[in-house]
């Protein structure tokens, strides 16, 4: 039983010693980390679309699963709408920017239901 409790032992003397080498042992460093990156993102969603950091990252996002996502989820899920919504998700989004896009993107979801037909034609607004 003390040989388990061993290895288990030196495991937290790392962390601890990794910690405190970081100097992570202290919640206002996690807290200004998180208020700077909230401050960024706010900064960011300020200014045009075209300009986003976030829209470009979110559009590699969605290129991302259009490439390695679609061709597993297409087995079970099948979109509803014209044109789908990771096309309509990234033009909403290179289109309006990442706070209003994300929120067009949300309630078209919201609204896929076994009622619409396949093929339903919802572009994204102008």
């Amino acid at each position: 039983m003390q040989q388990l409790q061993k290895p288990a032992a030196s495991v937290f003397s790392q962390v601890s010693e990794l910690r405190h080498r970081f100097r992570l042992n202290r919640p206002e460093l996690y807290l200004v980390v998180m208020g700077v990156f909230a401050s960024l993102t706010v900064v960011d969603a300020c200014r045009p679309p075209a300009a986003q950091l976030a829209v470009r990252a979110y559009v590699g996002a969605v290129h991302l699963y259009q490439v390695y996502g679609r061709p597993i989820s297409n087995k079970y899920i099948q979109c509803r709408f014209q044109p789908t919504c990771s096309v309509y998700s990234e033009t909403a989004v290179e289109r309006f920017g990442i706070v209003r896009g994300l929120g067009l993107t949300f309630a078209r979801l919201i609204s896929c239901r076994d009622s619409v037909t396949m093929g339903t034609p919802d572009p994204v607004p102008e």
